[in-house]
């Protein structure tokens, strides 16, 4: 059985450790600010089987979707449907469109992921979407949204840029500004 918890101390060296594991550092915040994350919106739940730490996902609820900020299950565990499930869960407690970066489908694995959020009902967005960096000391990385459960016009698109560039990242200006001075450069 695969069950979610509101974040819990007891789990905290252990989805401290995959975080630092699974996610290089531009694609992460800095630990310390991860654990000490405090805002409305965001929740990080430990992801139990059978009552064991098996992984764990952090998430921004928002009006119109929430957002999958990070997602990983321990390696040892992965194949035994608890992302599907996860995924499935978080569906249905939210009743929102799910919302989540993935790396461009370039390589195996980044095709294995895409694969893996198909399966579970999300859809590759192919516009182009630039996730800030974490720190100042990292670039823009170049990602792709998917989405479950929402047409992703090029207002909406934009709507849900703007929604992750302010309130995830902490860009001041947002989506709509950072494409226009873009395309004028």
């Amino acid at each position: 059985m695969v069950r979610l918890v509101s974040d819990k101390a007891e789990y905290r060296a252990e989805y401290t450790a995959l975080y630092e594991a699974a996610f290089p550092a531009d694609e992460r915040r800095a630990t310390a600010v991860w654990i000490d994350m405090d805002h409305k919106e965001f929740c990080r739940y430990a992801v139990l089987r059978n009552e064991q730490f098996a992984g764990f996902v952090t998430v921004w609820n928002f009006e119109r979707f929430v957002y999958v900020e990070h997602f990983a299950i321990l390696p040892a565990l992965r194949g035994l449907g608890i992302g599907a499930d996860v995924l499935k869960q978080l569906k249905e407690y939210y009743k929102l469109p799910l919302v989540l970066e993935v790396e461009m489908p370039e390589d195996e694995l980044a095709r294995r992921r895409v694969g893996f959020y198909e399966r579970c009902g999300l859809t590759l967005c192919e516009r182009d979407y630039l996730q800030p960096p974490y720190d100042a000391r990292f670039d823009w990385l170049p990602m792709r949204l998917m989405t479950s459960d929402m047409t992703m016009t090029d207002e909406q698109f934009a709507s849900v840029c703007d929604c992750l560039y302010r309130a995830v990242y902490g860009c001041e200006d947002g989506y709509s500004a950072k494409m226009k001075r873009s395309a004028n450069a």
